[in-house]
């Protein structure tokens, strides 16, 4: 989520009290508004407030109003981002002693019974930011209008934090009454009240008002990208039409959106015997919205507010609604009709009529705000986009040792949810890095390397036409060797700037440091099993459930070193090289020297080797400028030898191990199994939906042919086991035919989110938190497909029994969350485009929850991170 200040977008720019865009918000966000009035008309026939509102505190009433934000308006795992109270009213020029603004009230916000005083917004000079204060034209020129802005962000989080419940207000000065002299002592006009404390007649007046508004900004992992735009002011509106422009997006390919006005006002025209008319006879009083191309517009209305008297005394925002609120109106309305997928801009019109040639009729709005929320389509860097640092070997440690080789990763995530194509990045390599080599490219990118380029002088490489789906990362991959020695230690200081994508955002600069320890003797150091005092793990050498064993802590000789893949490292091997093959039985305290006496001949071999199976989506190291790239050689020798656990083992020697293909035992399904000839899990009957089967893993195909692009001849049946590898790069067509041919179908996107969340409606399959290693996505640093059911931990519960923790669902199924992403039922945009769900082992922590409306392609689409599984 991001925040900013926004330039000012109304008719009168000079004046500093016009309505405009002040704020706007943009990310996984939306907005409440809602508030009560000060003041009551309860006189029958009357349009104007004749009393205060009360509240009890502490069995004393007093003077003061309260408003309930409902549970439904507020998603029960949403975080506060911005709060504010808007409160404010009419200001007499007359007898009594209110003659300035009221800026501090006190309030009570859920969670809470005490009461804090807030008062207005300053600047950094103490001036009242938050104030807005406008004279009035004749025939009101008796009178002020006002409003305050204080925020209450703090108030709310120091009080827990909840946005649902009461919110009540006490302790402004309302000046509802132009207080006039007696027409003899204690005697006043006919239905004017007699103020003995000051001795003065309270005359009703059309204007009166008093009221307060609270704004809610939230953010929520599965709520979709938005745009909030928070215009505020105080801004008269009398035969005139005031507009706001909201611009610099792209409404999203489902349009939604919501707009929320808080105005000051109070009558009805011509009188008040006008009220339930439902119609200003004065003239044109709405709220139109305008769409981008200007053909279509909306006049804003519901049940309560007419679409020629919008502005009628009325609060939408509560249950139930309210009408005869006396000087208030606060009304959201629904603007999803006026907007279409990649509109760039929405304009909003107020519009009020204008009194006759005697001042008599009209209608005066004291306009405070306008919030527009509005369903957001494009791409979003610059909030995931990391520099993730680790050892040759993907382990993350606190402190490394200068002159080992370090893994350095650019990361450009993509939260938003439209492709991002054409970034560019640039980054300078660090003073105290003395070589380095690009062993990874983003995918389509062009790099370019000078190695005596950057601020330094040790190179500087840069990438363009870099591109992310949404939902997605994609890197480019560095190591660097820091200079040794180093008696005192120090760190590593990166740092890369980022230009926006083509579609849209904004340029955004990565930073990133290590802790380098002290060093002062130099040379390839070496992670071993059985070294660093670190734990033996028993692997699987094969599918067929033969054991293999990694030599124990002290052992001279090991049962097999095992050889990590790519999809497990990050590094080095091809998904083709399947993990937990033996390699060999070495000794450790051969491999342990086997850097000091290895001729350079071998160690340049098999960099060669390393490099040929090195993953096809980073194929080219980068066009060198300058000075030739040949002394990269050596630094691939340290790479391949000083993270040894390329070809011996896992760089477990300052790190945990994960055997993440380890025959652990399966968890026991909270679902029911379903009667299939494969494994299914039974999802129960929730929320609407009729109980189904769903494939426990994610489809494998073990037999048959896929056929054509377009499902035909397709042959092949959807199986789902566990440690199987899962089908990918095959079309919806072809898996739909997979699934049928299995006597299955395709999952709708409904069934496959109602198993992901479960009972309990979670963010991911494991729960409501994102944790980074437990499903196959980008963070857990697989690089690649994994075999089915293999993110998987083991542990014990009370009863001292194996119990599985990992990435499966609370109903049993495995997956759901990463590896793959897997094609679903349902279409979009008139059938063109079919449905995905879950991500990929490409997917940021947005791509990895079980939302499915976000991600969709054409049916034809063939990506090796696309998969499916099917229902029944």
């Amino acid at each position: 989520m991001s925040s900013r200040d926004a330039m000012a977008l109304c008719n009168q720019p000079s004046d500093p009290d016009c309505v405009d865009a002040r704020r706007d918000y943009s990310g996984l966000v939306d907005f409440f508004a809602t508030g009560a009035a000060f003041t009551v008309n309860d006189l029958p026939g009357e349009d104007r407030p004749n009393r205060l509102q009360t509240i009890v505190v502490d069995g004393v009433e007093v003077e003061g109003a309260e408003v309930v934000v409902p549970a439904r308006r507020i998603p029960a795992r949403a975080q506060l981002v911005e709060a504010y109270l808007y409160f404010g009213g009419s200001l007499f020029h007359d007898l009594d002693e209110i003659d300035t603004p009221d800026l501090e009230v006190e309030i009570s916000v859920p969670g809470s019974d005490a009461f804090t005083k807030v008062s207005v917004e300053r600047d950094a000079q103490d001036n009242p930011v938050g104030l807005h204060q406008t004279s009035l034209p004749f025939p009101f020129d008796d009178v002020e209008l006002y409003v305050v802005r204080a925020n209450i962000t703090d108030v709310i989080a120091n009080a827990g934090g909840t946005m649902i419940g009461t919110y009540r207000v006490r302790g402004f000065a309302a000046d509802v009454f132009r207080d006039a002299q007696p027409t003899s002592p204690g005697v006043c006009s006919d239905g004017v009240a007699f103020n003995a404390a000051r001795g003065t007649c309270e005359v009703r007046h059309t204007v009166a008002n008093a009221s307060f508004s609270v704004v809610l900004v939230f953010e929520e992992e599965r709520l979709p990208p938005r745009r909030i735009v928070l215009f505020d002011g105080l801004q008269a509106v009398l035969g005139s039409t005031v507009t706001l422009t909201l611009s610099d997006f792209r409404v999203s390919r489902v349009p939604s959106g919501q707009i929320t006005v808080y105005a000051q006002e109070g009558d009805c025209h011509p009188g008040p015997e006008n009220c339930a008319n439902g119609n200003n006879e004065s003239g044109i009083e709405r709220i139109r919205v305008i769409g981008a191309d200007g053909s279509r517009t909306l006049v804003l209305s519901d049940d309560i507010n007419p679409a020629n008297d919008v502005f009628n005394r009325t609060i939408n925002t509560v249950d139930p609604p309210l009408t005869n609120v006396a000087g208030t109106d606060i009304d959201r309305f629904d603007i999803t009709p006026v907007l279409r997928a990649d509109d760039e801009s929405v304009t909003v019109e107020v519009t009020a009529p204008a009194p006759d040639a005697f001042g008599h009729s009209g209608e005066l709005i004291g306009l405070a705000y306008v919030i527009v929320g509005i369903d957001t389509f494009s791409p979003r860097f610059d909030l995931d986009s990391h520099i993730d640092i680790r050892t040759s070997g993907g382990e993350h440690l606190d402190a490394y040792y200068p002159g080992d080789p370090l893994r350095v990763a650019y990361a450009l995530s993509n939260t938003g949810n439209l492709p991002g194509t054409g970034l560019q990045m640039s980054t300078d390599i660090p003073a105290n890095v003395v070589d380095f080599e690009v062993v990874e490219e983003p995918t389509g990118a062009v790099v370019e390397i000078d190695r005596q380029g950057g601020v330094y002088g040790r190179g500087q490489i840069r990438a363009s036409g870099i591109s992310a789906r949404h939902g997605e990362v994609d890197d480019l991959v560095v190591l660097m060797v820091p200079e040794c020695p180093l008696p005192n230690g120090g760190s590593l200081e990166i740092k890369s700037t980022v230009s926006a994508a083509i579609e849209g955002g904004v340029p955004f600069t990565m930073t990133s440091s290590a802790t380098l320890l002290a060093r002062e003797i130099c040379g390839p150091r070496f992670y071993l099993y059985g070294g660093g005092g670190c734990s033996a793990v028993a692997v699987p050498t094969d599918r067929s459930g033969e054991w293999g064993r990694e030599s124990e802590p002290g052992s001279p000789w090991p049962w097999g070193w095992r050889s990590r893949s790519r999809s497990e490292l990050g590094l080095g091997l091809g998904s083709g090289a399947r993990s937990g093959s033996v390699v060999g039985a070495v000794s450790g305290k051969w491999a342990s020297g086997i850097g000091s006496w290895l001729p350079l001949t071998a160690l340049l071999v098999l960099l060669k080797l390393g490099r040929r199976v090195r993953r096809g989506r980073g194929r080219g190291r980068g066009r060198a400028l300058g000075v030739p790239n040949a002394r990269s050689a050596l630094l691939g020798g340290l790479f391949l030898f000083s993270s040894s656990s390329l070809l011996f083992g896992s760089t477990t020697g300052c790190g945990g191990d994960r055997p993440i293909e380890a025959d652990r035992p399966p968890p026991t399904p909270l679902g029911e199994p379903c009667a299939a000839p494969d494994a299914m899990v039974k999802v129960p009957a929730l929320r609407g939906l009729d109980a189904f089967c769903i494939d426990q893993y994610e489809a494998s195909i073990l037999e048959g042919d896929l056929g054509s692009e377009d499902g035909t001849g397709t042959t092949a049946v959807a199986t789902s086991a566990r440690f199987a590898r899962p089908a990918r790069g095959i079309t919806w067509f072809q898996a739909k035919a997979a699934c049928e041919n299995a006597t299955k179908r395709l999952c709708t996107a409904e069934e496959w989110s109602r198993a992901c969340r479960g009972s309990n409606d979670l963010t991911f399959p494991y729960g409501d938190g994102y944790e980074p290693d437990t499903c196959n996505g980008y963070d857990a640093i697989r690089r690649d497909a994994v075999e089915t059911g293999a993110m998987i931990e083991s542990r014990t519960n009370t009863e001292g029994l194996p119990e599985a923790a990992g990435c499966v669902s609370e109903l049993g199924a495995y997956d759901l969350s990463g590896n793959v992403s897997e094609w679903n039922q349902t279409d979009y945009f008139e059938g063109t485009r079919r449905g995905l769900a879950g991500g990929s082992y490409r997917s940021n922590a947005i791509g990895l929850r079980c939302v499915t409306e976000d991600n969709h392609a054409l049916p034809t689409t063939v990506d090796l991170s696309f998969g499916f599984r099917c229902c029944r």
